[in-house]
């Protein structure tokens, strides 16, 4: 989700609906700690060996939410 939001934000997508919903998952998902839960494994090579990154379910997110309220500001979320 936030990887998608972040192309359309590149992309220059002219409607920030599709965006918005999205940056409201992301910080739905968010716990009242401010951590996101580890839900999937990010990386898989050589179709056998899967590898955590655990700070992307931060950098990424967190970057997502950023570059929308820089965009459209934060009474747009």
């Amino acid at each position: 989700t936030a990887w998608a939001t972040l192309a359309l934000l590149a992309a220059r997508y002219p409607d920030p609906a599709p965006m918005r919903r999205a940056v409201r998952l992301i910080a739905s998902r968010q716990l009242p700690d401010g951590r996101w839960n580890q839900e999937a494994i990010e990386g898989v090579f050589n179709r056998n060996a899967m590898i955590a990154y655990p700070n992307y379910k931060f950098s990424f997110s967190i970057w997502a939410i950023g570059r929308f309220v820089a965009r459209f500001g934060d009474e747009a979320i």
